[in-house]
Formats: C-alpha cells, structure tokens, sequence
C-alpha cells in the first residue's frame, strides 16, 4: 500500500512537470455560479446571490495557471426575516492556480486576490419589515463604500472544457465609513465586512 502511494504521488509530480500542449484547457471563459453571503455579525443570516463573468486562464508551467477574470456578482445578507440588503459589484480576481494535469482531468488549488466596484445597490424590504431595519438599508446604501478588496481560497477540478471552483471569499475593512451619531445597531453592521461562499462552473474555449 505504502508503495502504491508513493508511485501515485511520483506519477502526479511527473505529470505536473511534463510540458502540456498551448491549447490544452488554456483560453478564454465563460462563467456562472451562486454566492453564499454575509456581514461577520453572529445574528445576521446569509443571502444567495449569483456571480457570472469572462476570463482568460494561462498555463504558466509546473502546474501553474494564472486566470485574470471580470466578474458581476450579487453580495448582501439578510437584516432580519423580511430584510435583505443586496449590492452589485463588478469584481476583478487573479487567480493564482496549482494542479497536476492528470490527462483526462486536472484537480487544483487556488488563491484569489480581488477588487470590486459596487455598481448598484437591490434592498428589499417588505410590508412586515421592522423600521430599524430600513433606517439599516438606508445608511448602508448611503454610507457604504463604492470599492471592496479581499480575498478568496478555494480549489476545484477542470473536466474537459469545464472547470467547477468552490472558494471562500473575505473583504477586508469595514463594509461602510462609520458614523458617531449612529445607533449601535447601525455601527456594528457598517463596521462588519462581507464574507461567504462562491461557487462556480466555466466553460474554456
């Protein structure tokens, strides 16, 4: 068993060495997925928003792959049970990937340094909605910064053309500029940062 492990290892490092085709899972993409998430506050609930963008992923050898993407992505969380605060950005990650290439597929792991530009902001509120929970969305949308960075960690598997990515994300900073006059409830949330889940499916061509 012991050898049989070994060699598999060896098999893996060798075939993330060997020099691959220019055209192999190299190019161009298209991209779509769901988000999982939050402000980093106990009693806030997730929201499920969706990403989709274009790519480009470049082999750079020894299993490396850089994927410079530009992306529009659905973030928020929900305030209460009838509240959801939701912002649009167009995001730009570099993705730093590592994988052996195993032929038929090729499994990795990647780092995802990002930056975002919020491009409209889509609260909802309904008839049942709290007004502490308006005064909330309405400081948010006005307070809030127009630019995020972060970063994500994650990995996946290309398959043929197609390649699934799971990565957990992190802002960094707080997601408005705070405020003194505020309630305490408001200067909490605004002092939190987005975080979550993204998942995704791309198509290279």
């Amino acid at each position: 068993m012991k050898r049989l492990l070994i060699a598999a290892v060896a098999a893996m490092v060798f075939l993330s060495l060997t020099p691959q085709k220019a055209d192999a899972r190299e190019g161009f993409l298209i991209k779509g997925g769901v988000n999982y998430t939050s402000l980093n506050l106990n009693d806030l609930k997730g929201y499920t928003g969706f990403n989709a963008g274009i790519g480009y992923q470049s082999k750079v050898g020894l299993g490396f792959s850089i994927q410079p993407e530009l992306n529009y992505s659905l973030k928020g969380t929900q305030i209460d049970e009838n509240t959801n605060w939701k912002r649009s950005y167009v995001d730009i990650p570099f993705n730093f990937q590592w994988g052996p290439d195993l032929v038929l597929f090729r499994p990795y792991i990647e780092a995802s340094p990002f930056i975002g530009f919020n491009v409209a902001n889509a609260s909802s509120i309904d008839a049942n909605g709290d007004t502490s929970s308006q005064e909330v969305i309405d400081y948010l949308n006005e307070n809030a910064k127009k630019v995020e960075y972060g970063l994500g960690l994650g990995g996946g598997i290309e398959l043929f053309s197609f390649q699934l990515s799971v990565k957990y994300i992190w802002c960094f900073g707080p997601i408005a500029n705070n405020d003194s006059t505020v309630s305490e409830n408001i200067s909490n949330i605004s002092s939190s940062s987005v975080s979550g889940i993204e998942v995704s499916l791309a198509f290279i061509f």
